[in-house]
């Protein structure tokens, strides 16, 4: 059996009851046609890119499945033949794209552990910097400070900044 992905766009306007009843009926039928169905992604209503048939909105419903090749085009003849469809898109996918995505998906399952470990390790060494320090001010920091306000009160006065230019 090769594995598919079939995403379709139907009528936005249709009551929610209508929709999950369109929605079974597409799900019973690839089940009966000996498919095994992945993934169901219900992506909701969303802006068309384009108005069809009038309508600015559409319910978009992405399913990933596996079937015999000679199955797809009795698919497709469900699919336009249910009015409610506005557009859909069979695509197959290969054994290899599989398996390069499945890599993918590992790969950035464990770069992100990675990071989530380097994030918790800076966290605990900057909790234990703040259990070293002390809770109050320390002398060398209070002194430091004094001198700073020291040095701009004798930076603010007249006479190191000179006579104003004359013009």
């Amino acid at each position: 059996m090769n594995q598919y992905e079939l995403t379709f766009i139907m009528d936005a306007q249709l009551a929610p009851e209508k929709q999950e009843e369109v929605i079974t009926k597409f799900l019973d039928m690839l089940k009966s046609r000996g498919a095994e169905i992945l993934n169901v992604e219900k992506w909701g209503k969303k802006k068309l890119a384009y108005s069809i048939d009038d309508r600015q909105y559409g319910f978009y419903l992405m399913t990933q499945f596996s079937a015999p090749a000679t199955q797809v085009t009795e698919i497709e003849h469900f699919l336009k033949v249910t009015t409610p469809i506005f557009r859909y898109l069979i695509l197959h996918r290969d054994p290899k794209t599989l398996k390069m995505m499945r890599l993918e998906a590992e790969r950035l399952t464990h770069e992100a552990a990675r990071i989530a470990e380097r994030e918790r390790a800076q966290q605990g060494e900057r909790e234990e910097t703040r259990e070293r320090e002390p809770q109050g001010e320390s002398e060398s920091e209070s002194q430091s400070e004094g001198e700073a306000s020291e040095n701009l009160e004798i930076e603010g006065t007249d006479e190191e900044i000179g006579p104003a230019p004359k013009e």
